[in-house]
């Protein structure tokens, strides 16, 4: 992966194919929170990454 070589922070779509091949619920909570950054509705996060849309808001609370 990009980020890894040369140590950058990963993009949306590198963390989005992570949590999609391996399904890791940290991977998946990532992407949640860089899709928040980015505006996404928690609906959309939701449905994007397979979460609860109860984990959706509980994640977006402690970025706050």
């Amino acid at each position: 992966m990009r980020a890894e070589k040369e140590k950058l922070p990963p993009t949306i779509a590198e963390l989005f194919a992570d949590a999609k091949d391996e399904g890791r619920e940290e991977t998946k909570k990532m992407l949640a929170q860089e899709l928040m950054r980015e505006g996404f509705s928690d609906e959309h996060i939701a449905k994007l990454t397979k979460l609860g849309i109860e984990e959706v808001v509980k994640l977006r609370k402690s970025l706050q």
